[in-house]
């Protein structure tokens, strides 16, 4: 929520890591879970990785796209009002933004039992993933 803030109050940095952002969802989680298997081990690290990684992106992407989708008729109508930076987001932008913030937790909740699958099909000890693999 913090970098989505950041990324709405300075353009510079909204430009800078907003394609990261989106590019980075492309890369393919079965992929990274084996490194992350590697640099951390089997333990519980990598499959919490795996799960906040794959949450991570929706999130900050729907909160950044809901707080610049408040109509500029609104913002310039707190300024005329008076209102400071910090009243025009606390009052105006967050309450937006948290619309598309919960959608963002409604797209990352799906993928995080997706991570959480992948994370120990791939480096479980025991459990549902370690039969899937035996299994074939």
């Amino acid at each position: 929520i913090i970098l989505a803030i950041i990324m709405d109050m300075i353009p510079l940095v909204k430009r800078a890591l907003y394609p990261v952002l989106v590019i980075s969802q492309t890369i393919p989680t079965v992929a990274l879970a084996p490194l992350f298997i590697i640099w951390f081990g089997f333990g519980s690290l990598p499959k919490i990785i795996v799960v906040v990684l794959v949450c991570f992106f929706p999130i900050v992407i729907s909160i950044v796209d809901g707080l610049e989708g408040v109509d500029k008729d609104l913002i310039n109508h707190f300024k005329l009002m008076g209102a400071s930076k910090l009243n025009v987001f606390m009052h105006l932008k967050l309450p937006y933004g948290m619309i598309n913030f919960f959608s963002g937790m409604r797209i990352a909740a799906t993928y995080s039992i997706m991570g959480a699958v992948i994370g120990e099909w791939l480096g479980g000890e025991k459990g549902l993933g370690v039969y899937m693999t035996r299994a074939r």
